[in-house]
């Protein structure tokens, strides 16, 4: 119920901006899709995503507690239930950022 109600006001704001501006000449909306980083986000924040419910988002966020961070896109078939289909979905929501070494020298 919660997503819904959030689902139609977001229909609501974009439909408003797109009001707004279509009344001002010379202002441009542009938008962007959310971005998330897959080590960082939190399951709620994950659940964001396309075809991504509770039980996958956990999924994620466990598999990176347990075996580290990702540090490809493809890596999230590590997830169960997540595949090559999935990870083209969600893909362009998705940031993966390059990440320093932790490891030192001579070990």
């Amino acid at each position: 119920m919660l997503r819904a109600w959030a689902g139609l006001v977001l229909v609501l704001a974009v439909r408003l901006l797109w009001q707004v501006s279509a009344r001002q000449p010379g202002c441009e909306l542009v938008f962007e899709p959310l971005r998330l980083d897959p080590n960082e986000a939190s399951v709620e924040e994950l659940q964001l995503l396309p075809g991504v419910g509770r039980t996958r988002a956990e999924g994620i966020v466990l598999e990176r507690i347990r075996r580290g961070p990702f540090r490809a896109l493809e890596d999230l078939v590590r997830v169960d239930g997540i595949g090559l289909e999935t990870i083209r979905a969600i893909g362009r929501f998705l940031d993966i950022p390059p990440r320093a070494s932790t490891g030192t020298a001579g070990h």
